[in-house]
């Protein structure tokens, strides 16, 4: 999510979605889908306009990621009613990340795998 509150998703099978589904979680199959087209070519992203975000964001649990500081957070989205209407934030299962952990260095990857152990480890 841009400071403006532009919507970028990333795609499933790309990146942090790819490590992420290696420590267990699914992510959903929206580019799968076809249905959507690179923010770049060859990008691991793409754009939702504000009506995609309703019909298209459904899935139980998101992740809110800001493209850098600064940019709204779950607490912020959860007053817009496009967003609070939407299972993950209706089930209170919308979790902020830092900007970093998308492009992160290997420090940020292992404090990106604290973040997750600390939300979701079941220890």
């Amino acid at each position: 999510m841009t400071a403006d509150g532009s919507v970028y998703v990333l795609i499933e099978d790309r990146g942090l979605p790819k490590e992420f589904a290696a420590l267990g979680f699914r992510p959903a199959p929206l580019f799968a889908s076809g249905r959507f087209e690179p923010y770049t070519p060859g990008g691991d992203m793409y754009a939702l306009s504000t009506e995609q975000v309703g019909q298209v964001l459904t899935m139980d649990t998101l992740f809110v990621i800001p493209f850098t500081e600064g940019a709204p957070t779950v607490a912020d989205l959860r007053g817009k009613p496009i967003f609070a209407q939407l299972p993950a934030f209706a089930a209170n299962q919308a979790y902020d990340l830092p900007y970093w952990v998308q492009r992160g260095d290997f420090h940020e990857a292992i404090e990106m795998l604290n973040i997750v152990e600390k939300t979701f480890g079941r220890g």
